[in-house]
């Protein structure tokens, strides 16, 4: 019985971190940051649809996939389908690691295209 006490207080800790950086995020709270981007103004960025940065960088990493085959790799890593409701704030130690490991090797393969269009298109991945 105490350690089901122990455990929900540690969930209920978790849970008072996240709820509201995630809340900040979801209702465009004034007080949440709010950052352009290379390709997007941050009121730009918040009228898109995950799904349309998702396809706009499916379509720049394939074009990036035709200069060098080493991008292939981040169809997996970074444009499964799983990625369209990824969710950092909700990720575990190992998963956030893996995935700016994953981030880190694209932007040193993305360097010397980075005046290219395609690079401009895959960029909204990081």
């Amino acid at each position: 019985y105490m350690g089901i006490t122990a455990l929900m207080s540690s969930l209920a800790a978790q849970l008072k971190h996240i709820v509201p950086e995630r809340n900040r995020s979801l209702t465009g709270d004034a007080a949440a940051p709010r950052y352009d981007s290379f390709l997007f103004s941050s009121r730009d960025a918040s009228d898109i649809h995950v799904r349309a940065l998702h396809h706009l960088g499916s379509t720049g990493l394939a074009a990036l996939e035709l200069l060098d085959p080493r991008f292939t790799q981040f169809h997996k890593s970074l444009l499964s389908t799983a990625s369209i409701g990824f969710d950092r704030a909700l990720a575990i130690p190992d998963v956030l690691a893996s995935l700016d490991e994953s981030l880190a090797l694209m932007l040193r393969l993305l360097s010397p295209f980075f005046l290219q269009a395609p690079c401009h298109k895959a960029h909204v991945l990081c």
